[in-house]
């Protein structure tokens, strides 16, 4: 957290719950970080049931409602960017998948900062 304050432009988080997220936002900014520090996470992602091989604290799974409400939970802990990587079957699903983001999660998000 130290390099990624002093040394960084950014910190990019793997599969973190927005209470690790927190955690490690709170660290970062105790070490200063640079104006244009970008805060990312990557999540897995399913609209739809759950999906019982993931973590349900580190995802976003469920209906729209859900997944908006942990995308706020998530811009909360201090994240900028979140990645997403669709949990598919296949290709025909994972297309889907990214679909029914943009078209059902995507409208709903506002953007706060350049």
């Amino acid at each position: 957290m130290r390099r990624a304050a002093s040394l960084g432009d950014g910190w990019y988080g793997i599969w973190q719950s927005p209470d690790q997220v927190r955690t490690a936002v709170t660290a970062i900014n105790e070490f200063g970080r640079k104006a244009a520090f970008e805060v990312s996470v990557r999540v897995v992602t399913r609209i739809g049931p759950p999906t019982p091989d993931c973590d349900a604290e580190t995802s976003l799974q469920g209906d729209a409602d859900a997944i908006l409400h942990k995308i706020q939970r998530y811009s909360d802990a201090g994240v900028d960017r979140i990645v997403i990587e669709p949990v598919s079957s296949d290709l025909d699903d994972s297309l889907r998948q990214i679909a029914r983001f943009a078209d059902e999660i995507t409208p709903h998000i506002t953007r706060t900062s350049a």
